[in-house]
């Protein structure tokens, strides 16, 4: 497998990103970027391990691709500076791979505790919920975002 390289230089490209990263700038991703940043360790990065993957995202249970809205709930305990000052949130989903799953329930726990989930699938009222049809994909904990 070959490593992307940053311009003319030998620096690997995941490296560059560690390196922003650690002087302290923000990365966000989106969809298919937050796929890359979880696929790549950047999140959640647990205690500084960077390059380390501990989560993913898989195919949907329902098996079927999601095209539709969905609520989020903000958690409190979360000090992502995207969510500060928000409760709720309505926004689309569009997903075939959105369920979000942990290496381990240590890791789930770790996560909750840290402040690293940000958004979790809630019911029209802001209940936090696992059930389908809320959480479109059965993301564990019902996890929709992290930090």
């Amino acid at each position: 497998m070959e490593i992307s390289k940053v311009g003319d230089t030998d620096r690997p490209f995941l490296d560059e990103l560690i390196r922003f990263v650690n002087d302290g700038k923000v990365i966000i991703g989106i969809c298919n970027g937050f796929q890359l940043l979880v696929k790549t360790g950047l999140l959640p990065a647990i205690e500084g391990q960077y390059g380390v993957q501990t989560v993913t995202l898989t195919f949907n249970d329902s098996g079927r691709f999601q095209d539709r809205w969905v609520h989020l709930k903000v958690r409190q305990l979360s000090s992502c500076i995207f969510t500060q000052d928000m409760d709720k949130i309505y926004l689309p989903v569009r997903h075939g791979e959105g369920k979000f799953v942990t290496k381990t329930e240590a890791t789930l726990q770790q996560l909750r505790d840290g402040g690293h989930i940000v958004m979790q699938y809630a019911d029209k009222n802001g209940r936090v919920t696992p059930e389908f049809p809320w959480n479109p994909n059965g993301s564990a904990d019902s996890v929709a975002a992290l930090w």
